[in-house]
């Protein structure tokens, strides 16, 4: 079973890095950022906010001194002996449905 994944993170320009981690200093007009080489690890944005909130992640990318890269990633998912996992017996909107009645008695 292949699954597909697009999301958008934060690259240093100088280092090649990824935004991991930032926040701002109280009482100050600065921040903290960590940084980390594998993407996996990265802060991500999902596509759809990139749309919306455009101009504040390109503002945040000038101050990060960082750019915005588009992430496509394709994950293949398979049982520990290879094979193609079964279909969940039940959709997950259905289960918190029944959950929700329960709990509403």
């Amino acid at each position: 079973m292949k699954q597909q994944k697009t999301f958008i993170v934060l690259r240093n320009k100088k280092t090649g890095y990824f935004l991991s981690d930032y926040k701002n200093r109280t009482g100050r007009l600065a921040y903290e950022a960590s940084w980390v080489e594998c993407v996996n690890d990265a802060l991500i944005i999902p596509e759809d906010y990139l749309i919306k909130e455009e101009n504040r992640y390109k503002g945040m990318a000038r101050i990060f001194e960082a750019e915005l890269i588009r992430v496509k990633a394709e994950f293949l998912i398979g049982t520990l002996d290879g094979k193609e996992p079964n279909e969940p017996l039940q959709n997950v909107d259905d289960i918190n449905k029944e959950k929700f009645f329960t709990l509403a008695g």
